[in-house]
């Protein structure tokens, strides 16, 4: 059933698929899992798809219950063309990521893992057409969420796992733009 020469391709064309999509407004950044275990706890987390986004972020156990987290995501896109070759469209987005909450320590669990902070994220789209067509669309965001996550840690501290999800609100604000038309 399992046939590595082919899974191997499958996977590497969908990480380049995944990697190559754009968005216009809104890039989310990567779930920060710090998966703290005692007061003192360093975390420090990049990602990247190598073309044109990276997320960096840090984070502090700062008691044996309370961590906090701060990152930055970037994203940028350059298309070459439209179907008729006159516009070139360039897609860029960044913003800062914030969080503070609570984790389940070792000395509650040394295996099962519990966190739930609370996320804040802000930060801008640049939206430009340029060629035949000179158009803009800029604008900020603002996003609010709790991320839980649940997670395991080996005997031996050696491999953890975990399952996080985000549930967000997403508020887009001072949008300024060229056209009405040409963004719909």
């Amino acid at each position: 059933m399992y046939n590595q020469k082919t899974f191997i391709p499958i996977v590497v064309i969908m990480m380049l698929l995944f990697a190559s999509c754009r968005a216009r407004f809104y890039t989310p950044n990567r779930h920060v899992v710090p998966l703290f275990r005692e007061k003192g706890n360093l975390f420090a987390d990049f990602s990247s798809n190598l073309i044109n986004k990276y997320d960096v972020t840090a984070g502090y156990a700062i008691t044996n219950n309370i961590g906090a987290y701060a990152g930055y995501g970037y994203s940028g896109q350059s298309i070459g063309s439209d179907s008729g070759g006159s516009n070139k469209y360039t897609y860029v987005g960044n913003g800062l990521n914030l969080g503070l909450g609570y984790f389940i320590n070792k000395e509650q669990s040394q295996s099962s893992r519990f966190e739930i902070y609370g996320d804040y994220y802000s930060g801008n789209f640049r939206n430009k057409v340029s060629g035949n067509d000179k158009e803009y669309f800029n604008g900020n965001f603002q996003r609010y969420a709790i991320v839980p996550t649940f997670g395991y840690y080996s005997a031996d501290s050696r491999f953890a796992i975990a399952y996080t999800l985000r549930a967000a609100m997403l508020k887009l604000s001072n949008a300024s733009y060229s056209s009405s038309q040409f963004w719909s």
